[in-house]
């Protein structure tokens, strides 16, 4: 049976997979690149077999997903650098996250 990708996610054999990715990684920001890299691996996969419902349009980001992750920085300050220069610093204070605007 097809269910929708949030269930999917927080299905308890997903969940334990993603936990294992996460226990294995060497920091905050490493987790989260490698745990997206496997959510797309296993979404697709679960697509492919029937188990996942994504919509079309949906489907063709499968693609160009891995390549975007490939793109960010391997060291986080750079990352948090990269994207506090693209924050609306009107809706919220770097100072109180212990960054400099």
């Amino acid at each position: 049976m097809a269910t929708d990708p949030q269930a999917f996610i927080i299905w308890p054999q997903s969940s334990v997979e993603l936990a294992r990715v996460i226990v294995a990684s060497d920091s905050h920001h490493h987790a989260g690149v490698a745990v997206a890299r496997r959510v797309i691996e296993l979404q697709r996969a679960a697509h492919a077999a029937g188990k996942l419902r994504i919509a079309p349009d949906e489907v063709s980001w499968f693609d160009p997903l891995p390549d975007t992750l490939e793109e960010l920085p391997e060291c986080e300050s750079k990352f948090i650098g990269q994207q506090l220069a693209l924050a609306d610093k009107s809706k919220f204070l770097p100072g109180e996250y212990g960054r400099s605007g």
